[in-house]
């Protein structure tokens, strides 16, 4: 018995030594920080969902503006994050050094979870194959034909904030603004009038307030446990309720538009040509190519 407890006692001063070390990155570098909390980093008010992590991090910014220095790190319970403050040294990361720090830190599979597969989430080579694919489909002349369905939208917030004025009703600015901005979203993206505006839970309108939701406890669990095993055991970054939504929702509407030769101008649209852009393209480098 004595043995076990020794060997625990081993275990926990170890450990406690261990997570102490991983605290001093940047103090080993010489680099300025923000003294770290237990466990925490410097999220302890993100965790506790008093500050937004946005928040922390641009505390930090200020912080590290104050004493002069060119940069600064804080950590993410245990994981070091690196903020530049220097634009001369953000113009060279941006320009000559991207590729060290091309790592944006959200999980992400390119295989088995469709939803984390994107833009902003992909890095290294895949992060440059899609950029290269969707920069064209982003220019101001296809997005400035979109202005007409944004326009519509803004009609009908501005009916909604009239209408409750007029009955002397309270007007929640936070909640307009979020319905506003998932109708412009569905409309804009996937080609759908959501109406969150006029009915504020509907499904569409529940499964976006979970994507925008923080959950800490699955951002610790991306940070502390390897990406290809949580895919093996069937995590999901968005969660599997969103994930089954929104594929479905998208699926649905691919397929519609296949089958009724269907065509609008919104971005669903632009990745549809561009997959029948790059079809083609394989049909006749096939075509060409020697047997």
């Amino acid at each position: 018995m004595l043995a076990i407890i020794s060997l625990l006692l081993a275990l926990v001063i170890g450990a406690s030594f261990y997570l102490k070390w991983k605290h001093s990155y940047w103090s080993r570098r010489g680099v300025p920080y923000m003294e770290p909390e237990f466990f925490f980093g410097n999220f302890k008010k993100a965790f506790l969902g008093k500050m937004l992590p946005s928040e922390v991090i641009v505390k930090a910014y200020y912080e590290f503006k104050s004493i002069g220095a060119k940069f600064g790190g804080i950590y993410f319970a245990y994981t070091p994050i690196w903020i530049p403050l220097d634009t001369a040294l953000i113009k060279q990361l941006l320009q000559k050094d991207y590729w060290n720090f091309a790592g944006r830190g959200n999980f992400y599979h390119h295989k088995n979870d469709i939803l984390t597969n994107h833009w902003a989430f992909s890095e290294d080579a895949g992060w440059k194959s899609l950029r290269a694919k969707l920069t064209p489909a982003f220019s101001s002349g296809k997005v400035k034909n979109m202005f007409h369905i944004i326009d519509r939208v803004g009609d009908q917030a501005e009916s909604k904030v009239m209408d409750l004025c007029k009955r002397n009703q309270p007007l929640n600015i936070k909640e307009v603004q979020a319905c506003f901005s998932i109708d412009v979203i569905a409309s804009c993206a996937f080609g759908i009038d959501s109406n969150s505006l006029g009915n504020p839970n509907n499904e569409l309108r529940q499964h976006s307030r979970k994507l925008f939701t923080p959950n800490f406890l699955s951002r610790l669990l991306e940070q502390f446990v390897n990406w290809d095993v949580l895919n093996f055991l069937g995590y999901s970054g968005l969660g599997k309720d969103a994930d089954n939504f929104f594929v479905k929702l998208i699926s649905d509407m691919i397929n519609y538009r296949d089958r009724n030769n269907v065509t609008r101008q919104d971005f669903l649209q632009l990745m549809l040509n561009l997959r029948q852009k790059e079809n083609t393209a394989d049909g006749n480098e096939k075509k060409h190519s020697c047997p």
